[in-house]
């Protein structure tokens, strides 16, 4: 095998790969009445898209015979305004040969091969899905030729469409993607749908897909306008033309957060005043209560009142009846005496 054929091999296969995601791989053996016995090998792009270039690269192999044989081809195009041949320069050549005749460097002998390389022009007014066919015949430096199966290329379907053999027809893509993905004809993958932001004071965050709050901390959002305010404290309020917040109280009175309402110097002495009042009321009721409710301690077991008595009166002994003084029974008128006198 030549070296330099080799490496012509590897070359046209990456074009075609290239060329055409799917390409088509045809083979035949021809025999001839010259002794010589060829393997011709096809390759072509399966689809083309009109206006553009494709190639076909043909492969022969001395597979059999005794004598050298010179593999001979020829490609003829139908319809022929349909596809359009390229004619090689000087400098293309050997590896680009005429479309219609292409002579393969020869004699083969053995299990030598070698390759040549057809350019091919699809017209831009070729219909989508419409079938390009290249006729092949093969013979052995001229004698013998023979009718191969034809190469059919078909011109590509617009961007989103394909060819259904049933429909005959160029149809829409139908693809299923998960959940939140559509088909992205492009790419010719599923990619993720963008989610529509459509509440107020919101935005898509494209690495989480979701919607966030457009607002920072201590803003709020204005639903009226869609912008994002800012948040005032209780007894503030915003200032629309300097978007701060300034107090809703008057220069004499500030916030209070309990009452919530604003109270002069006077309103918060008043309110302590009567806190205190209030506070001395409910201790002095709370003293009252306890002392009135506090029980005395109870007696221990055995133990007995004591009472304190009179003493008692001193006995007389009995004795001799003393004497009545003389008149001592008369009773004495002390007013009447004190009239005689006067």
């Amino acid at each position: 095998m030549n070296p330099r054929n080799s490496t012509v091999l590897c070359v046209a296969v990456f074009l075609i790969v290239v060329l055409s995601a799917s390409p088509c791989f045809a083979q035949y053996y021809a025999y001839f009445p010259t002794g010589s016995a060829f393997r011709f090998s096809f390759m072509s792009p399966a689809e083309v898209d009109a206006g553009m270039e494709f190639v076909v690269i043909v492969f022969a192999e001395h597979v059999s015979g005794t004598r050298a044989g010179t593999p001979l081809f020829r490609v003829t195009a139908t319809p022929s305004p349909i596809i359009i041949p390229i004619q090689p320069t000087s400098g293309e050549m050997p590896m680009f040969c005429d479309p219609n005749w292409c002579w393969l460097p020869g004699p083969l002998t053995g299990i030598d091969q070698e390759s040549a390389k057809m350019r091919f022009m699809v017209d831009p007014t070729a219909a989508p899905g419409s079938v390009l066919i290249l006729k092949v015949d093969v013979s052995d430096a001229g004698v013998g030729w023979q009718n191969e199966p034809d190469i059919r290329v078909r011109v590509k379907c617009p961007a989103g469409q394909h060819w259904d053999a049933t429909a005959n027809a160029c149809v829409l893509d139908t693809h299923t993607c998960p959940a939140g993905q559509h088909w992205d004809p492009a790419t010719n993958t599923c990619v993720v749908t963008p989610v529509q932001c459509t509440a107020p004071c919101t935005h898509l965050d494209p690495n989480t897909n979701t919607c966030v709050s457009t607002c920072t901390p201590g803003q709020q959002c204005d639903a009226a306008s869609n912008q994002c305010i800012i948040t005032c404290s209780p007894g503030m309020q915003r200032d629309p033309l300097t978007n701060t917040c300034v107090s809703v109280c008057p220069a004499d009175a500030q916030w209070n957060p309990d009452t919530k309402s604003c109270q002069t110097w006077l309103d918060r002495y008043m309110a302590w005043l009567i806190s205190g009042v209030v506070v001395a009321l409910v201790a002095i009721g709370i003293l009252a209560v306890f002392l009135l409710t506090r029980k005395k301690p109870a007696p221990s077991p055995g133990y007995k009142p004591y009472y304190p008595t009179a003493p008692a009166a001193p006995m007389l002994k009995p004795g001799a009846p003393q004497a009545v003084k003389p008149a001592a029974h008369r009773p004495m008128v002390i007013a009447r005496r004190e009239e005689e006198k006067k």
